[in-house]
């Protein structure tokens, strides 16, 4: 609402209630009166300001006007708690500091501000990043330490972007250890592609290792048994003897015949009649 009071007893009748606080200016009429233009607004929500300026008035004003827009503004001023604390004052009850956990001059208060739930008179804490609980005394999902011990606080798990942070089960709320690594990854702080895959895991581009079936070794690919062990970082593939490629997926120079389980045998190719050791897997280059 605005309106504009030109005598005490409007003022008067503002001053007494709680649900109005002053905003804006006011300005005296060239007869003397104080008028209060737009400065009253209805408001939901009582807290308190931390300092308050009393506007000054012409020397026309009359002792009984100033009197009680200063006791209005006095008034409002009172009628809020600032952040840190909760009340209301305008009913009798005075300001007292959060507990979250413990009060706002202390090392240990991890919240913006509280307020008192109007049915259970239970004290809620409106908790900073990191932290939850009524009275911001544990650590959130995705964050780990012990909030109630002096000193402490809440760290953000390092997961390297490996885990879902929305699940409180994602990562130990007291260690840190990421417990729940996605992206194919592994590690206490899912740093690693888990066996089978390669790439970073930093970077979430852990991929499927990719091995031919016939050219590695099965003790690290065991047939059916999953995704070969192939190198972490490049993907390299475990051959068997005299087997080459990423993959494993061909015969080394000098080599031919890929036999799954056993690797290439070599070409034996006839010095005098070859141009070298090299064969196409099938036979020899003869000379001509």
């Amino acid at each position: 609402m605005s309106a504009i009071y030109t005598d005490a007893a409007a003022l008067a009748f503002v001053m007494g209630s709680p649900n109005f606080v002053i905003q804006r200016q006011a300005r005296v009429s060239i007869a003397g009166v104080l008028q209060l233009e737009d400065t009253v607004k209805a408001s939901s929500k009582i807290r308190s300001f931390e300092s308050c300026t009393v506007l000054k008035h012409s020397k026309s004003t009359s002792a009984n006007v100033r009197f009680s827009w200063e006791r209005l503004v006095k008034r409002n001023c009172l009628a809020r708690c600032i952040d840190g604390y909760y009340g209301n004052p305008p009913s009798g009850r005075s300001c007292r500091p959060c507990r979250c956990p413990d009060v706002p001059s202390s090392s240990q208060y991890f919240a913006h501000s509280c307020y008192q739930h109007p049915w259970s008179s239970d004290v809620i804490c409106n908790c900073l990043q990191g932290y939850a609980g009524k009275q911001c005394g544990e650590c959130s999902a995705g964050f780990y330490g012990n909030p109630r011990i002096s000193g402490a606080s809440c760290q953000p798990c390092a997961c390297h972007k490996n885990t879902d942070v929305t699940d409180p089960e994602s990562c130990s709320r007291l260690t840190g250890e990421c417990l729940k690594c996605l992206h194919n990854t592994q590690g206490p702080h899912c740093q690693f592609c888990k066996p089978g895959y390669f790439g970073s895991a930093v970077n979430q581009t852990c991929r499927r290792c990719s091995c031919h079936p016939s050219g590695v070794n099965p003790a690290e690919c065991p047939p059916g048994r999953g995704a070969c062990l192939c190198d972490p970082d490049t993907g390299t593939c475990p051959c068997l003897p005299n087997v080459t490629g990423q993959a494993c997926d061909r015969c080394a120079d000098g080599y031919w015949n890929l036999v799954p389980g056993r690797g290439c045998q070599p070409c034996d190719c006839e010095p005098r009649t070859s141009h070298g050791s090299h064969c196409d897997q099938a036979r020899c280059s003869e000379l001509t």
